[in-house]
């Protein structure tokens, strides 16, 4: 079976700047856009892979030296697993 995913994202994004000796922390919005597919094995086994990529909003790190300070993050995604029915 294919599957589609997507929807909205969030995210704890931690910045360290060792130099100064300074950090910021903050929580980043965001979406998310996958898919993926499930294959039946036998009644009881299911092996599941999907991929996903996540994208956050740039945050304002004002802790951070000048012109370090907008950063965002993107995300791409690959997990694989086995699904066992009791």
């Amino acid at each position: 079976m294919l599957f589609g995913t997507g929807g909205y994202a969030f995210g704890d994004l931690q910045v360290r700047d060792t130099l100064a000796n300074v950090s910021d922390r903050q929580m980043l919005k965001g979406w998310t856009v996958g898919g993926g597919l499930e294959w039946a094995y036998n009644e009881n086994f299911i092996l599941r892979t999907e991929v996903a990529h996540i994208a956050f909003d740039q945050g304002n790190f004002s802790t951070l030296p000048a012109g370090q300070s907008d950063l965002g993050a993107d995300l791409n995604l690959f997990k694989i697993g086995l699904i066992t029915k009791f």
